[in-house]
């Protein structure tokens, strides 16, 4: 089996090259390579994987168990009951049946307890792992 390469990626694959042209070129390739692995002094390698779509929703118990695990609910909780958060913040808060990453209130939330936008992510993701 033949791999046609073009910057250092298979574009084809062929069991007998043909002419092409530079940049291209062809090289024997293994059993089991792909189109689009990666090749490099010599060597094929699959691509990285490419990353999981951030989570946008978790289950309330969910949410919660991943702010406790992170020692965060105490903190989230104590902004909640603060007389100075907004009423529609603590009304998000008390009736969600699912936490949804671009809930305002989270986002409120958020930024009173100090989480930013990435640890936010990372949370979600975490709580989408939880089996609650």
């Amino acid at each position: 089996m033949k791999a046609l390469i073009a910057n250092g990626v298979i574009a084809e694959l062929h069991e007998t090259g043909f002419p092409v042209a530079e940049p291209f070129f062809w090289a024997d390739a293994p059993s089991g390579v792909k189109r689009g692995w990666l090749y490099e002094n010599g060597e094929f390698s699959a691509p990285d994987a490419p990353p999981s779509p951030p989570v946008v929703a978790v289950s309330r118990l969910q949410g919660i168990l991943a702010l406790d695990e992170a020692g965060l609910y105490d903190e989230v909780l104590g902004v909640v009951n603060d007389p100075n958060t907004p009423r529609a913040v603590r009304l998000a808060w008390e009736n969600a049946q699912t936490f949804e990453r671009s809930s305002q209130a989270l986002a409120y939330l958020a930024q009173k307890v100090g989480i930013t936008s990435q640890q936010l992510d990372d949370l979600f993701a975490a709580a989408s792992e939880i089996q609650a």
